[in-house]
């Protein structure tokens, strides 16, 4: 078991990295540090026939290259970090969402977690690029850690539900999550109709999780609006929320990650999303 970490090398990896090592801490397993580069497309390294010509030496060297400059990376991580766990480096050749997705699959990774980098209008772009494409290849859950997000510990994790009983599995993982940073764990429904059937079944679910709600570590919130990413980010903001967890392919997804809604682009550039998978 570690945690598998998908690095480009920068200075917005190395920002994010404390997120990784946090984890690997709390749940006493080592952090695997994963490059994928690609080679250059040369004209002339292209025959007659199609077959890319480009010498095994050349070939060599670049991995070469990429291998020490991994080992760098690591020793400055090290060096900042102290990080008194395993780091294990791996470097993958091809495209970097399907080899992560490969590298987290073989060496049986507990999370993936990623430095997302926020560019304005753009931003949504560069997610959807590579997380976005994580997301579809992957079911290892998905820590995004924006770049200038500073170190700090999870305290307060907001969980956008459904409210059907296909969430207690991803509950009871969030209430796992929450105990090892000794944080608590928000679940909140945006709706715009409904209300006593909703209300209905918040109790129902305080009724299978009331220990956890006696003792603070659980509760349960109903917010009303007519746009659920709108609802979400007010709810956020209200609580001090510093993590957002999300189940992939639920109603609110495409809602979440489409369009171009300017708290959208906020949100993204300066939140933790936990993402998980059905």
């Amino acid at each position: 078991m570690n945690i598998l970490f998908p690095t480009d090398m920068s200075e917005a990896s190395q920002k994010s990295f404390w997120a990784a090592l946090d984890l690997a801490r709390h749940m006493q397993c080592g952090v695997t540090l994963l490059h994928v580069y690609d080679q250059p497309v040369l004209l002339d390294s292209v025959s007659e026939t199609g077959v890319d010509a480009m010498s095994d030496t050349l070939l060599s060297n670049m991995e070469k290259a990429q291998r020490e400059r991994l080992h760098s990376f690591r020793q400055q991580l090290e060096t900042t970090y102290q990080p008194g766990v395993h780091i294990e480096e791996v470097l993958r050749y091809g495209l970097p969402a399907h080899e992560t997705a490969r590298e987290a699959e073989e060496s049986g990774s507990a999370y993936i977690v990623v430095s997302v980098r926020h560019m304005g209008k753009v931003e949504r772009l560069l997610f959807g690029s590579m997380v976005n494409g994580l997301l579809h290849k992957t079911h290892v859950p998905v820590l995004t850690i924006p770049e200038e997000m500073p170190l700090r510990h999870f305290h307060k994790i907001c969980y956008a539900t459904d409210f059907t009983f296909d969430d207690n599995p991803l509950i009871d993982k969030l209430l796992h999550f929450a105990r090892m940073y000794g944080a608590t764990v928000h679940c909140v429904h945006i709706h715009d109709s409904n209300l006593d059937t909703e209300s209905a079944i918040l109790q129902d679910f305080q009724k299978t999780y009331q220990q956890e709600v006696a003792g603070g570590l659980l509760s349960f919130h109903l917010v009303e609006s007519l746009n659920v990413v709108d609802g979400l980010v007010q709810f956020i903001e209200n609580h001090d929320i510093d993590l957002v967890a999300m189940l992939k392919q639920r109603r609110y997804w495409l809602d979440f990650f489409s369009g171009s809604h300017t708290k959208r682009m906020a949100f993204h550039g300066r939140t933790p999303l936990l993402v998980f998978h059905e």
